[in-house]
């Protein structure tokens, strides 16, 4: 049993020996090359992340400016119509008035 797993362990010490490939700068260049595009993508990557984080920022920011407005509009259309309300009530109560005086008047 020893002597098998000896011999399978050569044979494959063997094996690797034989199928590696020989260090080049060729090899070296090609590696690092690979290695500086995977870096560049990653840098990419982490950009284009940045970026749509940014505009998201952005975006909200907008929306709640936007809210913001919208809240503005309703409270100055709320204080215009209670505006409008008390001159009605204004201009309905001196016209009553008026008619109550000439009413008084074409009594007399």
């Amino acid at each position: 049993l020893a002597d098998n797993l000896i011999a399978h362990g050569l044979d494959k010490s063997a094996a690797l020996i034989r199928d590696r490939v020989v260090w080049s700068r060729k090899r070296g260049f090609d590696k690092w090359k690979v290695y500086a595009q995977a870096k560049e993508k990653e840098a990419q990557l982490r950009r284009s992340e940045r970026n749509q984080l940014v505009m998201s920022n952005k975006l909200e920011t907008e929306r709640a400016e936007m809210e913001k407005e919208k809240a503005k509009n309703r409270h100055a259309r709320t204080q215009l119509a209670a505006v409008i309300a008390f001159y009605r009530w204004r201009s309905q109560s001196d016209r009553e008035l008026r008619e109550a005086e000439a009413e008084k008047f074409t009594n007399q």
